[in-house]
C-alpha cells in the first residue's frame, strides 16, 4: 500500500517542516536534478582506496562541480551523484522499519534519522555487505544536512575499523 506522504515525510513526520527550505525542497518527493560543488577526501590507505573503488565512491577532489539527480519511483528514490573526476555513484533509498535504507552497490545501510535545531542527522545503525551483517563496532557512517539561503548543505563521513577514514565529502547543492 502506497502512502500519500513522501519518503522523508514518512520517516521524519512533522520534523521535516522544521527544516530550512532547501532541505524541504530537495526531500519533497519529486524527481529533479541539482548542481553544486563538493570536496571529497578518500582515506589514504591501500585498503580504504580499495573499498572506495569497489563501492564506486568518489575520488578525492577539492571544491569541484557536482551534479545530483533524484529519481522518485513510488515509495523509493534513486540518487545519482556525479562527482567531478569519478563515475556515477548510484544508490537506492527507501523506508524500512522506521529507518532509511540505502543500497549502494553490494552495501546496504540502515540509517537512523533525527532533527536537532533544524539540522538533519543520519547515523548508520545496520550494515550488510552482500547480505552479510557487519558488526556495529566495525563501522561509523554519519551525515549532517542543513539548508542555508538556496543551498542544501551536506557533510558525509564513513569510517571502517582497521581501515580508518573510508571517505569524507562535503559541499552544497543549489536547490532554488
Amino acid at each position: 500500500m502506497m502512502s500519500d506522504a513522501n519518503l522523508f515525510e514518512r520517516l521524519l513526520g512533522d520534523a521535516l517542516q522544521g527544516m530550512n527550505a532547501p532541505v524541504r525542497r530537495l526531500h519533497r518527493g519529486a524527481s529533479a536534478e541539482y548542481r553544486g560543488s563538493a570536496t571529497v577526501e578518500r582515506g589514504r590507505s591501500f585498503l580504504a582506496n580499495g573499498f572506495c573503488d569497489w563501492g564506486r565512491l568518489p575520488c578525492s577532489v577539492s571544491d569541484a562541480p557536482l551534479r545530483f539527480r533524484l529519481d522518485v519511483d513510488g515509495e523509493s528514490e534513486t540518487w545519482t551523484r556525479f562527482f567531478s573526476g569519478s563515475g556515477p555513484m548510484v544508490s537506492r533509498v527507501e523506508a524500512s522499519g522506521g529507518l532509511l535504507r540505502e543500497q549502494l552497490g553490494p552495501a546496504q545501510l540502515d540509517f537512523e534519522l533525527s532533527v536537532r535545531q533544524g539540522v538533519l542527522y543520519w547515523r548508520a545503525v545496520k550494515l550488510r555487505v552482500w547480505g552479510i551483517p557487519v558488526p556495529r563496532a566495525a563501522y561509523d557512517f554519519r551525515a549532517r544536512v542543513s539548508g542555508e539561503g538556496t543551498q542544501y548543505r551536506f557533510e558525509i563521513e564513513a569510517h571502517l575499523a582497521l581501515v580508518g577514514l573510508l571517505v569524507r565529502y562535503q559541499g552544497a547543492l543549489d536547490v532554488d
